[in-house]
C-alpha cells in the first residue's frame, strides 16, 4: 500500500540531537513528523511505519534520530492510501494553520521547494486536541484518514 502518513511523537525530555555534525535542541513535548511511502517492499507504508515504531535501528532517515531517542514515543500514527505524493500538502497546512513551529528547518523535505519542513513542533500541549486537528487537515485535504494502531 502507498500513502502519506503522520507521526505523532511524544518527547517526555529535552534532548539534543546531533545531525550532518549540527547539534539541535528539543524541548519536551509532542512533535508530528509528515512522510510518504510510494514504493514497494522497505517503502510500503506499512513497512515504513513498522520501520518508524522500532527503536533499534541504523540512522537513515532524518526522522531516525529522533525516533530512537529514549525519550521519544510515537504515540499516534495517521495515514491516508494514496499514489500521489501528499506530504507537503499536509505540512503547509500545519505550518499555514500554526498548529506546528519549525524546529529544524528542512527536517525530512531537503528535496522539497514548498516547505519549511515536514518536522513540527505541536503548539498544543493535548493529545487528543492533536489527533482531532491531524484528522481536520487530512479530511479538508479529502484524503481517507486511518490510525495505525501503536
Amino acid at each position: 500500500m502507498n500513502g502519506v502518513y503522520v507521526l505523532v511523537i511524544l518527547l517526555k525530555n529535552n534532548e539534543t540531537i546531533v545531525m550532518h555534525g549540527k547539534k539541535y535542541n528539543l524541548s519536551s513535548g509532542y512533535y508530528c513528523y509528515i512522510g510518504s511511502a510510494l514504493g514497494r517492499g522497505s517503502t510500503t507504508i506499512e513497512n515504513r511505519i513498522k520501520r518508524h515504531l522500532k527503536k533499534e535501528k541504523k540512522k537513515f532517515w532524518n526522522i531516525d534520530h529522533i525516533t530512537t531517542l529514549e525519550s521519544s514515543e510515537i504515540v499516534s500514527i495517521f495515514y491516508a492510501e494514496t499514489n500521489t505524493n501528499r506530504e507537503c500538502d499536509i505540512s503547509l497546512e500545519i505550518y499555514n494553520k500554526k498548529i506546528g513551529d519549525v524546529v529544524i528547518s528542512k527536517f525530512g523535505s531537503h528535496d522539497c521547494r514548498k516547505c519549511p519542513t515536514h518536522f513540527y513542533k505541536i503548539v498544543s500541549e493535548n493529545l487528543e486536541d492533536i489527533r482531532i486537528m491531524i484528522k481536520d487537515i487530512f479530511r479538508r485535504l479529502k484524503l481517507d484518514i486511518h490510525e495505525f494502531p501503536v
